[in-house]
């Protein structure tokens, strides 16, 4: 399925994106895009994202068996990462964590979902069943987002995580079918793009 990259598609403004998977040569511009985020986002990542050597370890040891991250390009810049996080183990291999990162200044132009879409695909391509999505308490703003793509709340795990300030904050497991995931994502993009595809 991956074969079908890259894609050309079009924000809400008309800005025109590239969609495609990352490969070894974008370690320079992951890295970049990263250190571009805003310090509070990148505090709330499972790694530290500003380390050069991690995301060269990252870009040497691609393995879409069981992660499969998707990069969103304007020009030469990367202004989004997301990728699909299969599970390492037989009886949960039907389920998927998401994780999704667009960048400040392209943010509420629908490319976050345009991402959640391309995953989803993904998912239902490789037959898997279920999705998540980890989320810090503070985190609303993100928490709106993926409640109106359908997610829903199914676990909390209290103070799981420590914030910026060294506060204890509970840790949200949103879940979202992926069959149902599938249809939402696309009633919205329909609703949202006059034209989102370009290739």
């Amino acid at each position: 399925m991956l074969r079908d990259y890259p894609r050309e598609m079009k924000l809400s403004d008309g800005t025109q994106v590239v969609i495609r998977p990352m490969v070894r040569a974008d370690g320079p511009p992951v890295l970049e895009f990263f250190l571009n985020l805003p310090r509070e986002d990148r505090l709330f990542l499972r790694d530290d994202v500003t380390d050069e050597t991690l995301i060269q370890k990252w870009v040497d040891e691609l393995n879409f068996e069981r992660v499969i991250p998707i990069l969103a390009w304007v020009e030469d810049k990367v202004v989004g990462i997301a990728s699909l996080h299969r599970s390492r183990h037989y009886w949960t291999r039907h389920v998927a964590h998401l994780r999704i990162v667009t960048a400040l200044e392209i943010r509420q132009k629908g490319l976050g979902t345009i991402l959640s879409r391309e995953l989803c695909e993904i998912a239902f391509g490789l037959k898997l069943n279920k999705l998540f999505i980890q989320i810090a308490e503070s985190q609303i703003a993100a928490r709106c987002v993926f409640k109106r793509l359908g997610f829903y709340q199914e676990a909390v795990l209290k103070g799981h995580i420590t914030d910026p300030q060294g506060k204890q904050q509970d840790l949200i497991l949103m879940a979202q079918d992926v069959a149902q995931c599938w249809d939402t994502l696309n009633d919205q993009i329909m609703d949202t793009f006059a034209d989102h595809s370009g290739g």
